[in-house]
């Protein structure tokens, strides 16, 4: 969409050929390997507040990955001097300043900030909670505007997925992720969806989409066959799941246009405007 990428890196992950592979220029993207999380906080303070000055709001998308592998200042002190002392909230007291930074400045300077972060289970819950627990204190759960949490299942290959499995691969040609919004400030929480990654071709934009379709009524099922609204007969899914041309053209506009109402804490076409009673001013 013409936004510069900011990738802060703590995990050595990112690479020019994969991230040239997912379609970045990467020309254009600034890459910025952080170990601490006090000196990715004061990066960031330093760069979107250049970004104010300037008045080039809205031209930049950030990402931190991850939260979970960044040390706090004291704890990296720490180590220098071979000190071995466990580290008592210094880490969770610095993640909540840098995530403090990043919600402040992301308004004033229209950047999108993606994080990554580590979950766990509680191998001692009697009844394991569906949102699982994340690392770096509790700003971690209540900043954010949107925490989307991902599970995988390794699939084997199929009729229903694309890729073949590379000589010497055994059982598995990719993975699919689930992803649940346990917490959503704009729309409705707890949806959740299904990705398919391919080890062969990579991500698949269509898959798992056909739930959903057929749930806004962008398609209409009938039986094991398909056919649009206006009963233009589609087939087998097999036939046209890889008709890219039909997807973007025709069933995912009617899909973004429906969710809108759908997906809404409230609404608001389907009811009627509520107009309160006029309240005398001597009795108010």
């Amino acid at each position: 969409e013409g936004l510069t990428p900011v990738i802060f890196d703590s995990e050595n992950a990112i690479d020019k050929d994969g991230a040239a592979a997912l379609g970045l220029d990467v020309s254009k993207v600034k890459y910025v390997p952080v170990f601490s999380i006090e000196e990715c906080r004061n990066t960031i303070y330093d760069f979107l507040n250049k970004v104010k000055e300037k008045g080039q709001e809205g031209k930049f998308i950030i990402a931190i990955d991850s939260l979970g592998n960044m040390e706090s200042q004291l704890q990296i002190g720490r180590m220098e001097k071979s000190n071995v002392s466990a580290d008592m909230g210094s880490r969770a007291k610095a993640m909540k300043t840098l995530l403090r930074t990043c919600t402040q400045l992301s308004g004033l300077t229209k950047t999108t900030i993606l994080a990554t972060n580590h979950i766990y289970e509680d191998p001692a819950a009697l009844f394991p909670s569906l949102v699982k627990s994340m690392p770096g204190g509790t700003a971690t759960v209540y900043l954010p505007s949107v925490t989307i949490q991902l599970a995988r299942k390794p699939v084997k290959e199929d009729k229903n997925t694309d890729g073949k499995l590379a000589v010497g691969q055994k059982n598995y040609s990719g993975v699919i992720l689930r992803a649940l919004t346990v917490k959503n400030r704009f729309i409705k929480q707890y949806l959740q969806g299904e990705m398919y990654l391919s080890f062969d071709k990579g991500l698949n934009k269509y898959y798992g989409l056909l739930d959903l379709a057929v749930g806004l009524g962008a398609v209409i099922q009938t039986g094991s066959t398909y056919q649009l609204p206006d009963e233009t007969k589609l087939g087998y899914y097999s036939k046209w799941k890889d008709n890219t041309e039909l997807w973007d053209n025709t069933i995912i506009p009617v899909i973004e246009e429906k969710i809108k109402q759908e997906w809404a804490y409230s609404n608001k076409s389907n009811e009627e405007e509520v107009i309160p009673d006029e309240v005398d001013e001597e009795e108010e």
